[in-house]
């Protein structure tokens, strides 16, 4: 596995980690954004719109567009990757929690 497709597993599996901690699973693409830089996980707004629609695709999260702003919330699915009691071939598994 190439290290950018290594990089773009644990994006997904941040972005999830974040959703499922937060008040209604849900937050915006901006402060997604944020979070991912914050963890150093290097991320423009390009990257985070098509890590957040691969998502999608997945059944792992949904986005709502308000034009000026994106609301991503994630599924019970997406939720459970997140968590570690569901797998994903395309998100990276979460350390086990000792």
């Amino acid at each position: 596995m190439s290290f950018a497709n290594a990089l773009e597993k644990d994006r997904r599996l941040r972005v999830l980690q974040h959703l499922a901690m937060v008040t209604d699973n849900s937050s915006n693409a901006e402060i997604l954004l944020d979070v991912l830089n914050g963890l150093r996980i290097t991320t423009n707004r390009d990257r985070i719109i098509s890590t957040l629609t691969w998502l999608r695709e997945a059944g792992m999260v949904t986005i709502e567009d308000h034009d000026s702003f994106l609301v991503v919330e994630a599924t019970p699915r997406g939720v459970d990757v997140a968590l570690g009691r569901d797998r994903h071939p395309g998100v990276r598994r979460p350390a086990p929690q000792g």
